[in-house]
């Protein structure tokens, strides 16, 4: 029996089981790295920000980059806009740098900004303001000096697309939008911030202390089903890692809060 299993093997068996265990093989990633690997460890000195703010690319997408009119158009916000100031989504180029995750505000009337730093390059602010001029809706209101980096105002629970993020700073998508009102009424925030009520579709940056991130990281795909709830006794902070010492922040449950 046993020189028949061979005869009719002929050697294929070892053969189609190598080419089985190669095949494994191939559909391991080869670039695993510490990084991707950070939610996984209680090492706080694991890199728990692997979507690092690569200005070189990030910068061909800022406040008036052509990139930014490749975008299919999100929304019209009034008639006869310029190509450059019309409600966009995230042009194809741009979605291959992003994180598949995205950016919760956790504070009332948060502020997103031009460019991740103290002092911009140049200013964006006057420059929002004069190009309105070439629209049909210019800036009409007051206080349009000032704040060159402040883009505009967002309230709690606004959400935006995650681009890239680091300790300080997430890099945002933003459609953009057009205030028809040319800032003579109350919008985006309150009286006093009209003048941020219009801006072109683009990246932008948030402080990483305003916002919670759904990063890809901890989506649960296989979610499971509720076997039981609860009530908060103290402010529960949600994270994507379990670092004790540092983590990235995704959410909270408030005290007395059902979960």
């Amino acid at each position: 029996m046993k020189n028949i299993v061979k005869r009719r093997t002929n050697g294929k068996l070892p053969a189609i089981f190598t080419l089985f265990i190669v095949m494994l093989m191939l559909l391991i990633p080869t670039n695993v790295s510490a990084e991707s690997a950070a939610y996984l460890t209680e090492d706080s000195k694991a890199d728990l920000f692997p979507f690092p703010l690569d200005m070189n690319v990030l910068s061909n997408y800022l406040y008036g980059s052509p990139e930014n009119t490749k975008g299919k158009i999100y929304a019209m916000s009034g008639y006869g806009l310029p190509k450059e100031w019309i409600p966009r989504e995230m042009p194809d180029s741009l979605k291959k740098y992003g994180v598949k995750a995205h950016a919760v505000v956790h504070i009332t009337k948060a502020k997103a900004y031009f460019y991740p730093s103290a002092v911009p390059p140049t200013d964006y602010h006057k420059k929002r303001i004069e190009e309105l001029k070439q629209t049909p809706f210019p800036f009409l209101g007051t206080h349009p000096e000032g704040n060159a980096n402040l883009a505009f105002y967002c309230e709690k629970t606004s959400e935006f697309k995650v681009i890239a993020y680091d300790r300080q700073w997430v890099a945002i998508w933003s459609p953009g939008g057009v205030d028809v009102g040319q800032g003579l009424s109350s919008t985006c925030g309150g009286i006093g911030t009209e003048q941020y009520g219009s801006w072109k579709p683009g990246v932008y940056f948030m402080p990483r202390k305003y916002v919670y991130i759904t990063d890809a990281r901890n989506q649960q795909l296989d979610i499971p089903k509720v076997t039981t709830s609860g009530t908060a006794t103290c402010n529960v902070y949600v994270k994507t890692t379990p670092a004790s010492d540092d983590y990235v922040a995704a959410g909270l449950i408030e005290s007395n809060q059902k979960f």
